[in-house]
């Protein structure tokens, strides 16, 4: 057994600290009843419409201010987000509105900055 804090099966009430052998005794601490759900898996929906924002934003900012073609702007979109290419284009094309609607205001890089601060634009 390593030295880590290991956890035994998905009963969060028992589990060996350090390698140590004794079980905590966390029983009268729990429920009797607990019922275990299956994790939900990935992000927040908030979470993820923050970051397809946050997204094309960027990617407005590499495409038309830096004037970088489309493969170069979506491998750049990977790298920043830890997003797979396929998946930078996938939101793009399903946030198309949203799209549209930052294209056609044009923002400048003064506009960005004051929205995002903690980017370098």
């Amino acid at each position: 057994m390593t030295n880590f804090l290991k956890l035994q099966g998905r009963n969060p009430c028992s589990f060996f600290i350090f390698g140590e052998m004794a079980k905590a005794d966390l029983i009268n601490y729990c429920p009797a009843n607990v019922v275990s759900r299956p994790a939900r898996k990935g992000r927040s929906e908030s979470r993820i419409a923050n970051r397809d924002e946050k997204l094309i934003y960027r990617f407005y900012y590499h495409a038309v201010i830096h004037n970088r073609n489309f493969a170069s702007t979506v491998q750049q979109l990977s790298t920043e987000f830890d997003i797979e290419e396929s998946v930078v284009t996938d939101r793009l094309k399903r946030k198309k509105d949203l799209m549209d609607m930052v294209f056609s205001r044009k923002p400048t890089i003064r506009q960005l900055r004051k929205q995002y601060p903690y980017y370098a634009w």
